[in-house]
């Protein structure tokens, strides 16, 4: 917006909330009114805000709902949501109490400058009256947001009145008006000539910040506002204005603890006259949505939204049961909860207090447990798996460090619990290394010194040399893996009512969780939108449970799975069957990407073998994640500033929407600077500020950069930009080589100014990029860094997706070779050299 506008639309954004909302404007009905904790939200984010949020905000009917609204208005706007906190708010309230501090309304231009940008570094006013209109000039360095250095200017326009000033108002908006000067280069010399510190105004002016765009491109308001506040919409607990009602009842049971906290069960009986069947083909089923919130002493303290699929009885007359399970300390709660039949749109609306006992005080004065048509007993074998090893159920939980690359000795856990263990085996890929007959089951593993993703298992077995239970874990699988790991039902065990499905979800740094499908053999049962993912599922009496199986989705739509059968009489290991993809590129006798080709176009080898190509596609528009590698070390310093400039514009030009780009840096130690993101301007900001210093610990950081790259799929690519040899890493080039191998990452290596002598350095440069499917490049000057990442930019986006499915199997781990045949002559295919299963 014009500058002359911004005071004129704080103002109105503020009145108009506060008018909608009643506040003072001399209404008497308090049920209008906002809490005031509520105006002072509005108040606060009145620039935030788009029109959407604060119309739908403003229409809803009861505080918890504003409370929940507030809670998700800042989570749209979190830049890290796999971090604690909610860097973009903490931000915003620091600036607002600075600004509030410094002056007395956020009307004034400066204060919302600050609420964007934070406190300036320095700042002076203009004594030049002969020549320029009273200037105020503040300058900033280093912020994340907007670029590595720039200049705010205000222009007073009487008493302590100032407005922004922006260099597309014109810079002779700036000269006093008695002054005839008629273009910018007279004035600015004239400026240089007869004011003090001309020469600091020359530099403001010329390097003064476009404010209005920087504002436009900043995170202030979510891309899709309309879409998140549809959503929440959606999920209010209130019914519709003449929605049909239906008849249900319901039900509580504790049956159990988890921490310090209650399992909480909440049960709905629904007759199956009061629901209406959905038929898809073959497929019939009853359909509910069940959205819910929680209040303790009247503020909001959970919500929860679940999604069933129950098919009907054979038998005909079917009363429904939906079972929802939460964790809660003891105390007494308010349930809201809706209930809606999504093929009648019928509800139901529970409003309830409940009081949660503690089961480990309260067990002899609890009240008895309802029985809703008999469910409850159902439930009583899925609930059996709350209480340690019960009626000889066997339970095993292994605990290892899984949030940073370890080498080295690291010690590892199991809770285990039941009758006939003898003793608890560890396996390090698929390997024994040690058992211990007794508690604590607590041992040290010595993983090596070469860093690696090592799969660690732990096997309750009695004395017949029976599994009776398990666990495994990745150790160094990286902060990226996608994985769902179903932890009940145990593997083996008999179920004939119920089950509990327990699923432990890993979620990639910097994406979100859209939902948890919990399948009955080939039948949807339940989706969860949130944790705990646990759902106590009843068997009909005519299914024969074969697996159950847990699916999370992405929000962006990718998915991961885990299965585990059950009923078997003996234990069964599963086989994991995955395609190997290949991302390749393909080039002609000039070097240039050559596209259009077919699947009949190549041929791919396995250790010699040729294999079935499954899958083909081009993959032109595939998101890339691409992290930049940048050496900060002291021989850096000549080249840093367009190494800096050249990475930025790589990153300009790369980003697409579903893209995302990482930079880190590395000296003696590497530093992860900016996490995986889309958003230029936190790169731009990362790139700000650089300094060299240090060594170059070239292997460390590579390690590092390959392990943060870790558990993502598709198409990724490492660039290392470096001058020089390693001088200061503990880990060797054969240990980079091999840890690369496994985690399939691409790395286009480019070396600065490397000369023709340093064979070794280059060799390695060269056969990292070879090995992983990248490409290297050795260039004179930082000059040329542009074209280089031209060059991998075309390159990336310019590949074929080849997969096949092993002819080896997966039985043994070695290193596979690859070969990538292409048959049109005179082309070249590219891809990784090999990998590990």
């Amino acid at each position: 917006m014009p500058s002359r506008l911004l005071t004129a639309a704080l103002i109105a954004a503020v009145a108009l909330s506060l008018a909608a909302a009643g506040v003072g404007l001399g209404q008497s009905d308090s049920a209008t009114r906002l809490a005031e904790r509520h105006e002072e939200f509005l108040e606060a984010v009145a620039l935030l805000i788009a029109d959407e949020e604060r119309e739908a905000f403003l229409e809803l009917g009861q505080e918890h709902q504003r409370d929940r609204f507030i809670k998700r208005f800042w989570q749209v706007r979190d830049p890290f949501p796999q971090t604690a906190r909610n860097e973009f708010r903490d931000n915003w309230e620091e600036n607002r109490e600075l600004a509030k501090l410094r002056f007395d309304d956020l009307s004034d231009p400066r204060a919302q400058m600050i609420l964007f940008f934070g406190e300036e570094k320095r700042s002076f006013r203009t004594t030049c009256s002969e020549t320029l209109r009273p200037l105020e000039i503040w300058y900033f360095d280093s912020i994340k947001s907007v670029r590595p250095e720039f200049y705010l200017i205000f222009l007073r326009i009487g008493g302590q009145r100032v407005r922004a000033w922006s260099y597309r108002d014109g810079l002779l908006g700036l000269k006093t008006a008695h002054l005839t000067t008629t273009s910018d280069e007279e004035l600015l010399a004239l400026i240089a000539q007869t004011c003090s510190r001309g020469d600091d105004i020359v530099t403001a002016v010329l390097a003064s910040a476009d404010w209005e765009a920087i504002l436009d491109s900043l995170p202030l308001r979510p891309r899709k506002a309309k879409e998140w506040v549809a959503s929440f919409v959606a999920s209010s607990t209130d019914i519709p204005e003449g929605a049909e009602l239906m008849e249900a009842s319901f039900s509580t049971n504790f049956p159990g603890i988890h921490g310090s906290r209650t399992v909480a069960q909440l049960i709905f009986s629904v007759a199956g006259e009061q629901a209406q069947i959905a038929q898809t083909g073959e497929h019939r089923s009853y359909n509910f949505l069940v959205d819910g919130e929680i209040l303790l002493r009247g503020e909001l303290f959970d919500t929860f939204r679940y999604k069933f699929d129950v098919p009907p009885s054979a038998e005909g007359d079917q009363t429904i049961a939906l079972a929802l399970e939460r964790y809660l300390r003891p105390a007494t709660y308010t349930w809201i909860v809706r209930l809606q039949d999504l093929n009648s749109e019928r509800y139901f609306r529970l409003h309830d207090e409940i009081e949660v006992p503690n089961p480990r005080i309260d067990a002899a004065s609890l009240p008895p447990a309802p029985e809703p048509d008999g469910f409850l007993e159902l439930l009583t074998e899925a609930n059996a798996s709350l209480v340690e090893a019960v009626d000889g159920d066997h339970v095993l939980k292994l605990w290892a460090p899984s949030d940073r690359l370890i080498t080295g000795t690291v010690r590892v856990s199991a809770e285990v619990g039941g009758e006939g263990i003898s003793k608890v085996a560890f396996d390090l890929n698929g390997k024994q290394v040690m058992s211990k007959s007794k508690a604590p089951y607590s041992i040290e593993i010595n993983l090596g010194q070469a860093p690696r993703v090592h799969t660690l298992q732990a096997r309750a077995v009695d004395a017949e040399g029976r599994t009776l239970a398990r666990d495994q874990v990745l150790i160094n699988a990286g902060p990226h893996r996608f994985g769902v790991r179903l932890i009940e039902p145990q593997r083996g065990r008999r179920y004939t009512q119920s089950v509990r499905a327990h699923a432990e979800v890993e979620i990639p740094e910097g994406e979100e969780l859209d939902r948890l499908e919990i399948y009955l053999n080939e039948d949807l049962v339940a989706s969860l939108y949130q944790a705990p993912f646990i759902q106590p599922i009843l068997i009909p009496s005519s299914q024969e449970l074969g697996y159950v199986r847990a699916v999370a989705y992405l929000v962006d739509g990718s998915s991961t799975e885990d299965l585990v059968l059950v009923n078997s009489p003996y234990p069964v290991d599963q086989v994991q069957i995955d395609f190997v993809e290949l991302y390749a590129s393909v080039f002609d006798s000039k070097g240039r990407p050559v596209e259009e080709l077919s699947k009949e176009d190549f041929v791919v080898k396995e250790d010699g073998e040729e294999q079935t190509i499954r899958r083909f596609e081009a993959v032109n528009e595939r998101p890339i994640h691409a992290g930049i590698l940048l050496d900060t070390s002291t021989s850096m310093t000549d080249a840093l500033e367009e190494a800096e400039k050249a990475a930025l514009k790589f990153f300009e030009s790369v980003l697409r929407p579903r893209d995302r780009a990482s930079l880190m840096t590395f000296n003696d130690v590497p530093d992860l600077v900016v996490p995986f993101t889309n958003n230029l301007e936190i790169l731009a900001g990362g790139l700000a500020g650089l300094v060299t210093e240090g060594e170059t610990a070239l292997h460390d950081s590579l390690i590092f950069a390959l392990h943060y790259f870790s558990g993502l799929r598709g198409k990724r690519a490492l660039i290392l930009l470096s001058d020089g040899e390693d001088t200061g890493s503990k880990y060797s080039f054969d240990d980079v080589l091999e840890f690369a191998r496994h985690t399939g990452v691409a790395v286009y290596s480019i070396g600065l100014e490397m000369d023709q002598r340093e064979i070794v350095a280059r060799s390695k440069l060269s056969r990292l990029a070879r090995e992983t499917g990248g490409r290297h490049f050795f260039i004179s000057g930082a000059g040329g860094l542009g074209s280089v990442y031209q060059k991998i930019e075309n390159e990336l986006r310019a590949q074929y997706l080849i997969a096949y499915q092993s002819s080896q199997g997966q039985a043994i781990e070695k290193f596979r070779k690859i070969e990538l045949e292409v048959r049109p002559p005179g082309l070249q295919a590219k891809t990784m050299r090999g990998y590990y299963p």
